[in-house]
């Protein structure tokens, strides 16, 4: 049946049917039925695609199409043009075309998927055609010359040829050159390609081609459109014949001109041969022909005759039947010219079959006559090269080579029976064209003997067909693994499991997936050379990751395994070659005890050791730990919390065991506290019970206030770090003069005065707040309020810069400034953090007010790696800085220091400047900018 879905034979079991839309369930029936099964969304008018019971495929394209889609519903082409009033079509074409019924419209068009060309007559007005099977004729569009138009016995294209009756008809000037206006729908182009047309769409590909005009006469062989039955003479045709009907192309001995095509964007312009229109020896009537066919892109198969006697002349894809082998004038006047002849067909070879195991392809042609039936006459498949339209024997025939596959030997039947189906094996080249990716096949037929006409000549015709059965290997497996619930380490050799019966994964699949080939994984475990086990998973369709359907037997621990898997699809074709290999051992044992805790001693970046049980350091103050393994020989790292149940930090492991590197920890609260830390092993196991370490921290020291209400010498309120002003320096009313009467501020001139402690007061790797009360004059310029030195660079700067600055704000802004690194040349480089105008609705709001006191303060914030700038209590902006370095300088006062002078001196006052050794909250910075002078903001 052409369409549907055919039932299955009756010894099959129920639900079986022959054909199935969809690929996966083909190849199931195929296999549970033992039958073929077509894969019917697969089919299209040339290619049919079959399920085998082995579980392989095969595919089958036809040179011309075997069925059309009218409807959704497949049925045989008939190319029968149906007479009516209006566009005459085909009754069932397998690209939809119509045909004018006479007048001044186009004469022909013909589509395929949305995109349309339409040919116009190169003659003007049409008369009404009569209509005869196929061909329309449109008589005398010119004295003596008729315009026939035929459909292609597929139904995949159309041929118009003007037919010249006479040399006076040939001798009229419209004949000296032909337009025939073109034009196409669809966004498709058209080029000029070997003196013909390709009508492409936008990707390129082919969708109708011409190939070169060609003009002929009637001087040559028999015309199967006018031919009777007995009147081939010696070539012994003793049934209807199957030839070229020269309506359609030339006979095999015509005598042809090529016209190549000349396309100007409207028409396509011919120039008829006038030598071959004004010959004497010119047999009429003349054919004069463009073709229009679909093109490669849609067909995507084509054939074509090469003749030693016209080695120039292109017989592109021949109508009807054409000869192999020796055509003699010495055995047959109806040779014309002595020569060999050989027939060619190319197929498209789909990507499926591209790297597949082929076990049969075959090739079949129809012989429609032997010239001596009753002699055996060797005819072989060849493997040549790739044709075109302008393909000839000049171009071709020396490019066959010696390597034909095993020849079809033509059965010695009785006289008469000359026609029928060849079939040879083509697995060779097919087996070639998937080895190497090529996207066609070319194969040709050539008498075993080119030099005997008796007993090697054959016809064949042009609808040839191919057949390929194959499987593809199975895709190589990747991403082997076990169960990442039970597993750690990393490939390939560094899996632990901890379960004895590991579960392994595997991800599978075959290129033939889409055809509906299932494919399972066979996973295997060695040990050294010994294979332990092998276990294989269900059958699986598409892209799959698939465990095998047994468990290992239970596996000895420390032992070094090695996973391997191959795919098997259900054909019993397995991978060229397993997979990438992992390897793993088995460890099922916990830590059998906890770690020891190791406290560290105070050094750069520790400011206290913090020993179990005891009371030590201060909030701020910053700690450190080591952890031992205490006998634990496979420790992989160390899971760790303070203050919480649960662990909230991790640090690996050395080779030894101890943990890798210190784990700090900065207390913010006084009062007991309890690190506890857990061991795990490299197998992921975690000790039951982790160790609990409790120590005591003592209430933190202040850090620094200065209230500058000093005369020369100002202290922190608790004595320590205290200050020295140098410089000229006055004491004018300070910025909280209005809520405490006596407060006073320092004033700097910008030129000599400042103040600094005789050494560091916060460790700038740890968290600090920095505020300050300051008032500035008019003057331009960057300008540092508070800062601390390093030894060349300040570890941080709070003040005024005047780099660019958002432009709400001016040319000068407020900035925490810090460096990157403690180095005077080259540059350290700053990172610099500026008020954003965009964090209030009054950008003005954090803009520099002269002559007006404005509270700054700055923080960095060492857990979450934050710097922060508040301008009167409100957040300015925020940025992330990770570059610490331990600035051990001084802290200065109304200016900065670049490890050799002053640089950056304020002009104005400050007041009430305060250091703390933690990163304050947003509330407890708005009360200090408010004038708060509460305990509950001494520095702590």
């Amino acid at each position: 049946m052409v369409g549907g879905v055919a039932p299955a034979s009756a010894s099959a079991p129920a639900g079986c049917v022959s054909a199935v839309a969809d690929e996966a369930e083909a190849v199931r029936l195929a296999m549970e039925c033992g039958q073929r099964v077509e894969v019917l969304s697969a089919r299209t008018p040339w290619v049919t695609t079959t399920a085998e019971p082995t579980g392989e495929l095969t595919w089958k394209a036809a040179t011309l199409a075997e069925r059309t889609n009218v409807g959704g519903q497949w049925r045989s082409v008939d190319p029968t043009i149906t007479a009516g009033t209006g566009p005459l079509s085909p009754t069932a074409p397998v690209l939809p075309m119509r045909f004018s019924p006479g007048g001044d419209g186009p004469l022909a068009r013909i589509e395929h998927e949305g995109r349309a060309l339409e040919l116009s007559s190169p003659v003007g007005s049409l008369p009404a055609p009569s209509v005869s099977g196929r061909t329309l004729v449109y008589e005398s569009v010119l004295p003596d010359v008729d315009l026939r138009v035929s459909v292609d016995d597929d139904g995949t294209g159309f041929s118009e040829v003007l037919v010249v009756h006479t040399p006076e008809a040939a001798a009229n000037p419209a004949l000296e050159q032909l337009s025939f206006p073109l034009r196409t729908e669809g966004g498709l182009s058209v080029m000029e390609v070997d003196g013909g047309l390709s009508v492409v769409d936008g990707a390129g590909v082919e969708v109708f081609t011409s190939p070169t005009p060609l003009m002929w006469d009637s001087s040559g062989g028999v015309d199967a459109s006018t031919a009777s039955l007995g009147s081939f003479g010696t070539l012994g045709f003793d049934d209807e014949p199957v030839l070229v009907e020269r309506e359609v192309s030339p006979a095999p001995e015509d005598q042809v001109a090529e016209m190549p095509a000349e396309f100007d964007g409207r028409s396509v312009t011919i120039t008829p041969d006038q030598g071959m229109l004004t010959s004497p020896e010119t047999v009429w009537p003349v054919f004069i022909d463009p073709t229009f066919d679909a093109g490669h892109g849609v067909t995507r198969n084509e054939w074509t005759m090469i003749a030693e006697a016209w080695p120039t002349q292109s017989y592109h894809n021949f109508s009807g039947s054409n000869g192999v082998g020796l055509c003699s004038t010495s055995y047959d006047s109806d040779c014309v010219r002595t020569g060999r002849k050989r027939l060619v067909w190319e197929f498209n070879i789909p990507s499926s079959i591209h790297g597949s195991v082929v076990s049969s392809a075959s090739f079949s042609a129809y012989k429609t006559t032997a010239y001596s039936c009753n002699q055996p006459g060797w005819v072989r498949l060849y493997r040549v090269n790739s044709i075109s339209s302008s393909t000839t024997w000049s171009s071709h025939h020396a490019h066959w080579d010696d390597g034909g596959t095993a020849p079809s030997i033509d059965s010695q039947a009785p006289n008469g029976q000359c026609t029928g189906w060849e079939e040879w094996n083509a697995t060779a080249g097919a087996q070639s064209a998937a080895d190497n990716n090529w996207d066609v096949l070319t194969m040709g037929l050539r008498a075993m003997n080119e030099g005997n006409m008796p007993d090697y000549w054959r016809q064949f015709r042009n609808d040839a067909s191919l057949s390929i059965t194959f499987n593809r290997y199975p895709n190589i497996p990747t991403n082997v693994s076990l169960d990442p619930s039970t597993t750690v380490g990393s490939g390939p050799s560094g899996f632990i499991t901890r379960d004895a019966t590991p579960q392994l994964f595997a991800t599978v699949s075959d290129p033939d997936r889409n055809f509906g080939q299932t494919v399972q994984g066979v996973f295997q475990i060695w040990w050294g050379s010994t294979k332990v086990w092998e276990g294989q998973s269900a059958l699986v369709l598409g892209v799959s990751n698939v465990s095998p359907q047994t468990a290992p037997p239970a596996l000895v621990e420390d032992r070094l395994y090695t996973v391997r898997v191959w795919a098997k699809d259900a054909a019993g074709l397995m991978s060229k070659q397993w997979s990438d290999f992992i390897q793993f051992t088995v460890d099922v044992t916990p830590p059998a005890v906890p770690p020891v805790v190791v406290p560290q001693e105070v050094a750069t970046g520790i400011t206290a050791k913090y020993v179990e049980n005891a009371w030590a350091g201060g909030p701020g103050q910053a700690g450190a730990f080591a952890f031992k393994p205490n006998g634990v020989t496979d420790v992989n790292r160390y899971q760790y919390s303070f203050d919480s149940s649960t662990y909230t930090g991790e640090v690996g492991a050395a080779a030894n065991g101890d943990s890798a590197s210190l784990i700090s920890y900065t207390p913010s609260s006084p009062g007991m506290h309890t690190l506890r830390v857990w061991t795990v092993d490299k197998a992921g196991w975690i000790v039951d019970e982790p160790e609990e370490y409790q120590f005591w921290v003592h209430t933190a020291p202040k850090a620094a206030w200065w209230m500058l209400d000093g005369d020369g010498t100002d202290s922190a309120i608790d004595g320590a770090n205290p200050l020295t002003v140098t410089g000229t320096a006055s004491w004018p009313a300070g910025a909280l003069a209005g809520v405490y009467p006596t407060d006073k501020a320092l004033h700097l001139d910008g030129a000599t005065t400042g103040a600094a402690t005789a050494g560091p007061v916060v460790q700038t790797t740890g968290s600090y707040t920095v505020t300050a009360f300051v008032k500035t004059g008019g003057s331009g310029g960057s300008g540092v309020a508070v800062s601390q030195d390093g030894v060349y660079a300040s570890g941080f700067r709070l003040g005024i810069t005047d780099k660019d600055c958002p432009t709400e704000l001016g040319s000068r802004c407020w900035a925490l400034s810090l460096a990157n690194i403690d180095r005077a040349v080259p540059e350290p480089g700053w990172t610099v953090l500026r008020p954003d105008p965009l964090l209030k609705a009054n950008p003005q709001y954090f803009a520099i007010k002269p002559d007006t006191w404005t509270h700054l303060a700055g923080v960095y914030d060492a857990g979450a790696g934050k710097l922060r700038l508040y301008v009167n209590g409100v957040a300015a902006g925020e940025m992330s800085f990770t570059a610490t370095w331990d600035a051990v300088g001084r802290l200065r006062i109304g200016h900065a220091n670049d490890g050799t002078s002053a640089v950056q001196r304020w002009s104005g006052d400050m007041d009430d400047v305060r250091v703390y050794r933690v990163a304050l909250d947003d509330n407890t910075i708005g009360r200090i900018s408010q004038g708060s002078r509460g305990t509950a903001d001494i520095p702590q």
